[in-house]
């Protein structure tokens, strides 16, 4: 995601720096958290993990130049991570067949599963 006041520039066909935020899913063999560092060189403000196996989400935002895992969520450790880029927390939850990821506004309490 860039935000309006974001680092990076438009070029209209690509961007130069990283975004504010972004989020990937993990898959099985993932190498996701080996472009850690990557992602601190080109300006990566917040990254979420999402792994669904077993369910848990990692919370990462650069300190000293690289991303640092600042907070952890699962089933058994439901924890709420606190986006300092959006205006939003992330929790795993359960849900109907499968675990989520709630979803809850900061200033409001909407709240959305994904």
């Amino acid at each position: 995601m860039f935000l309006k006041e974001c680092k990076a520039v438009n070029h209209h066909t690509h961007w130069i720096g990283g975004p504010d935020w972004l989020a990937e899913v993990l898959s099985p063999d993932d190498k996701s958290r080996k472009k850690l560092d990557f992602y601190a060189k080109v300006g990566v403000c917040e990254i979420l993990l999402i792994d669904r196996d077993p369910w848990a989400i990692e919370l990462y935002q650069p300190q000293a130049e690289e991303m640092v895992l600042v907070g952890e969520s699962s089933l058994e450790r439901p924890d709420h991570l606190q986006s300092e880029v959006l205006p939003l927390t992330f929790c795993v939850v359960a849900g109907v067949g499968r675990p989520v990821v709630e979803v809850q506004h900061a200033t409001d309490a909407r709240k959305w599963h994904v």
